[in-house]
Formats: structure tokens, C-alpha cells, sequence
């Protein structure tokens, strides 16, 4: 893979997907043992998500995507989820979705459809660490404006 991103300049939107791990380099820590990281796969889309944040383009974070935005503004992230919460029940074993129980915000759109919680198949390996300007650098979604 390059790192030409021209593309984003004919893009209505972006969509950074689920995979492999970051390189913990990307965001100066040391490795796990567990990690298992695609170098070359962060180098084009840490360029790919800068250019859409440049470029005001819309941009749907998915799993690893959240992961590449989070550190692409700032933010690191946890190598091992277990030796975080405690446990791996979120991951029955590896590449099987566990359930979780998910809250939703109250006056939030979901809420008004899904009620103040609901059960979710979910997976993850590396929770994201926030930082606080990572959160301000964002806006909300606003309703999109179609390109003709």
C-alpha cells in the first residue's frame, strides 16, 4: 500500500474499518506479547483519516477504525482487554462475539428506538484511552449534505 490519498478529494464520505491491531509504536508504547499489528496498513490509513479530517469529510469509524481515529488525533490506546476488566467474556474465544449489555444516553436518538439498554454482540481487543482533546477536536453528526 501507498500513501497517495487524493482520493478523499472524490469521496462523499469515509469508512475506516474493523482488522488487526495498531502498531503500538503508532501511539509510543511498547508492544504486548498478544498484539499483532499491520504496519503498513496504519501508515495509509492514519494518512487517509487526516486528509478526510482536513478535508471536513464525513468519516464512519468501525472497530479498528475508531482505534486509527483515536490515535490519529492524540489519543492511545489498551493493549489487552483482559488484564483491563478482568475478564474475557466479551470474547468467548478469539473471532466469537460475546454479549454485552450496552446503556444508552437518555434524550439520545437510539434511546427513543432501542429503550435505556439493550444486549449487543461485541468483540475488541484494544479499548481506546480518550483524551480529552481528542473529544474536543470532534463535532457531533449533523444532518449530511449530499454531494449532486
Amino acid at each position: 500500500m501507498g500513501s497517495d490519498v487524493s482520493i478523499v478529494h472524490d469521496l462523499d464520505g469515509l469508512v475506516l474499518i474493523g482488522g488487526s491491531d495498531l502498531d503500538p509504536a503508532t501511539y509510543a508504547a511498547p508492544a504486548h506479547p498478544a498484539s499483532a499489528p499491520e504496519p503498513y496498513r496504519d501508515e495509509y490509513e492514519f494518512a487517509l483519516v487526516r486528509a478526510a479530517l482536513e478535508g471536513d469529510l464525513p468519516t464512519l469509524a468501525i472497530c479498528r477504525g475508531i482505534q486509527v481515529l483515536n490515535v490519529a488525533l492524540g489519543g492511545t490506546l489498551h493493549q489487552h482487554v483482559p488484564e483491563v476488566i478482568g475478564h474475557s467474556r466479551y470474547q468467548p474465544t478469539p473471532g466469537v462475539f460475546g454479549d454485552v449489555t450496552v446503556s444508552t444516553e437518555p434524550g439520545s436518538l437510539i434511546n427513543s428506538i432501542v429503550g435505556p439498554t439493550f444486549t449487543s454482540p461485541a468483540i475488541t481487543t484494544s479499548p481506546l484511552t480518550w483524551w480529552p482533546r481528542v473529544w474536543l477536536s470532534l463535532r457531533p453528526p449533523t444532518t449530511p449534505s449530499f454531494k449532486p
